[in-house]
């Protein structure tokens, strides 16, 4: 079995969100926010991806020497998400 890490660092715009981790197109796990998961997984597991309402991620192909992998929204939209109140 192999490990790997998903980082989840806290979101102002989907905080209230959480990602679906698909692991060759199968549903895995949760990723809160804000949240670590330190996961074990099949050695044959090739790609993982994270799925959030109605968009995904790309497909990433799971290395061997990459263990920790961080899963964020769109870095704009975090960075406008206290000023669209004031709009």
């Amino acid at each position: 079995m192999k490990k790997i890490t998903l980082k989840r660092p806290k979101e102002s715009f989907s905080k209230n969100s959480v990602y679906k981790i698909l692991l060759d197109s199968k549903e895995f796990t949760e990723l809160k926010n804000n949240e670590e998961k330190t996961l074990e997984i099949s050695e044959n597991s090739k790609f993982i991806k994270a799925k959030l309402l109605w968009t995904s991620s790309k497909t990433i192909a799971l290395k061997k020497n990459k263990n920790t992998i961080i899963i964020t929204c769109n870095k704009f939209l975090n960075k406008m998400a206290p000023f669209s109140g004031v709009l």
